[in-house]
């Protein structure tokens, strides 16, 4: 009887063991699983360009649904127009490859005016980053329209591309002369001899270049188009001033011119 207790006894302790074992590696392979995060951008494409342009505005608070398997949750865009879920463990825990098959589709806008799914469903997930055990999978970007396209579009299509190009840095080159090239200007005409006595040069006028021009070299377009000022007419001449009144008083006689004294001669004394 002894001995049965005793292998009775053994045997309670190594089930014992085994299960402690178990629930152990279960709980540390728990741990180790990877987070998986799924994140991707709304936004409205105002003037209908299937690209984000200067027109196109982030959309915050817009409704975006995740589906993997049997696993679908609805989650918001932030401010910045930017979603993103946490796939629970049991979804975070298959291969790379089912969960690149899960799929994100647009549930509605917060906007009114721009609540036109266009591309409703994502084509797959990609693996954007892997960083301390956290797998983040880009969705992309998904957009919304308009119901009408707005007239603005109509006016400033060329705009904003101009705009989209030079926030790139990469605009056109008619576009960066404008902005680095002042304005051409003209300088005053020669002032021509007057009676034959040379004029000092005019100092607004630069000396002539003893180099051809360059060919081929285009003028830069004009910093701002000023309309031209209109013809102003002449100011009339002035007429000259009245002559002053005739005094009421008679004119100052001059005083009367007396001839001179005719000189004294000497007395001539009667010789005897």
């Amino acid at each position: 009887m002894g001995t049965g207790l005793r292998n009775l006894l053994c045997s309670l302790t190594f089930t014992i063991c085994f299960i402690h074992q178990s629930n152990a590696a279960a709980a540390q392979q728990k741990q180790q699983l990877p987070s998986v995060i799924v994140a991707g951008s709304v936004y409205c494409d105002t003037c209908f360009q299937q690209e984000f342009t200067a027109f196109s505005r982030f959309i915050p608070g817009a409704s975006v649904a995740v589906k993997c398997n049997g696993f679908q949750k609805e989650v918001k865009t932030n401010q910045h127009g930017v979603f993103k879920m946490h796939l629970p463990l049991d979804v975070a825990s298959r291969y790379v490859d089912t969960i690149k098959s899960c799929s994100v589709k647009l549930v509605r806008s917060s906007w009114p005016f721009c609540s036109v799914a266009s591309s409703a469903t994502s084509a797959g997930l990609r693996l954007k980053s892997i960083r301390n055990d956290v797998h983040v999978f880009s969705a992309g970007f998904f957009t919304f329209k308009p119901l009408k396209q707005p007239d603005v579009c109509n006016h400033k299509t060329k705009l904003s591309a101009s705009a989209k190009y030079s926030v790139a840095g990469t605009g056109p080159k008619r576009m960066q002369s404008a902005l680095f090239f002042p304005p051409s200007i003209s300088f005053l005409p020669s002032t021509p001899n007057i009676g034959g006595i040379p004029l000092p040069p005019n100092p607004f006028q630069p000396p002539p270049s003893i180099l051809p021009p360059l060919p081929f070299q285009p003028s830069p377009p004009p910093f701002l188009n000023i309309p031209p000022l209109p013809n102003i007419p002449p100011l009339p001449t002035l007429a000259p001033p009245p002559p002053p009144p005739a005094s009421i008083f008679p004119p100052l006689p001059f005083p009367p011119i007396f001839p001179g004294n005719p000189p004294a001669f000497p007395t001539q004394r009667n010789t005897p």
